[in-house]
């Protein structure tokens, strides 16, 4: 009976060798996949990387053409007519303040 626990126990060893090996390949090949899968994604993510720069210097070359078009045609943008009002503001309040310190000559 002792020598059947011991073949019992041994057979219980060897299965839990054998799952425990399996267990461990599988392991092995998920990490594996893991690995590439994350290898992959890093040049995805590059490659998008890549592209957003691209398009940051389309866009600076782009609004550079459109203002260098708006001097060339002397078109005023939306910007330049805010700040010409805002001199504008500035100047009259300049020439009532002058207006009102010089003295009028009757004449």
């Amino acid at each position: 009976m002792a020598e059947q626990a011991r073949g019992q126990s041994n057979n219980v060893r060897s299965y839990m060798k054998r799952q425990l090996e399996s267990a461990r390949k599988r392991l092995l090949t998920v990490e594996k996949e893991l690995a590439a899968r994350g290898r992959s994604k890093q040049k995805d993510l590059e490659a998008a990387l890549e592209r957003t720069k691209a398009a940051k210097v389309w866009k600076k070359q782009i609004s550079a053409l459109h203002h260098k078009m708006l001097d060339a045609f002397g078109v005023a943008t939306h910007d330049d007519i805010l700040h010409l009002g805002r001199d504008l503001s500035r100047l009259v309040k300049k020439v009532d303040q002058l207006s009102k310190k010089t003295p009028r000559l009757h004449a």
